[in-house]
């Protein structure tokens, strides 16, 4: 009867992995969720529920206009929590490269994220003053309006990422399941650019970490939702969307 039960999981389990390929993005990201949900719940590995493995997974390319060095940091962040991997194309471009419901949710997550961090850096910045009264006299600090608004949108964008980590590998802590899936959807996403991109250079980006705007973008950053409220997901594992 036990064996009987796992099988019914098992193949309830593959089921959600192949809806996790349709191109109904709602369908394909509450599928992906049940997913990871049963293989956390009973306790099951990636590889004993493998959809055929003579059907190669559906991988796709995003474009994304994303401005300013920041975004381009929050994106990689949050696409790499949502099992996908991001590269810079040209000057401002980038593109994420996964699963479709994946891709689709590092897009929606990053930038609910973004409008919030920009909203939070336009408050401070205009409560910014590059002078200050040290010993009775006003001193002129070295960082203007704009460098202390970027050293912010850095630190609240660190910050940001660090605890959507955390959240993560909070619910993947007992769960080998839901971990082997993540390094298989990570590995899978990976293999696919390097197809596309053989040929890429890495890119070092300069952050001021010890400044004041940096630190306070920190600070602030605790009180930023994580997930857009079209991606909570319920118990019964099924993705509800709100108006």
């Amino acid at each position: 009867m036990e064996s009987d039960s796992n099988e019914k999981v098992i193949d309830l389990i593959r089921k959600c992995l192949a809806l996790s390929d349709s191109p109904n993005e709602n369908e394909a990201a509450a599928a992906m969720a049940k997913a990871q949900e049963l293989l956390e719940k009973y306790n099951l590995d990636i590889s004993n529920v493998s959809v055929q493995q003579n059907i190669a997974p559906e991988l796709f390319k995003a474009d994304i206009e994303y401005g300013q060095n920041w975004r381009r940091v929050l994106y990689s962040g949050v696409a790499k929590q949502n099992f996908c991997v991001v590269i810079g194309i040209g000057n401002k471009n980038l593109q994420v490269l996964g699963r479709l419901p994946n891709v689709i949710a590092t897009h929606e997550m990053a930038e609910w994220l973004s409008s919030q961090l920009e909203r939070l850096a336009n408050i401070e910045t205009v409560c910014y003053s590059q002078y200050s009264l040290v010993n009775g006299k006003v001193v002129k600090g070295t960082d203007n309006k704009r460098q202390y608004r970027t050293d912010f949108l850095f630190g609240a964008t660190h910050r940001v990422l660090s605890r959507l980590a955390e959240l993560n590998e909070t619910r993947r802590e007992n769960s080998p399941g839901t971990r082997a899936l993540v390094a298989s959807l990570l590995t899978e996403a990976q293999s696919f650019m390097n197809i596309e991109y053989p040929r890429r250079v890495s890119h070092h980006m300069s952050v001021r970490k010890h400044s004041a705007g940096y630190g306070n973008g920190i600070n602030a950053a605790n009180g930023v939702s994580i997930v857009a409220p079209s991606r909570h997901i319920h118990n019964d594992g099924k993705l509800y969307l709100t108006g």
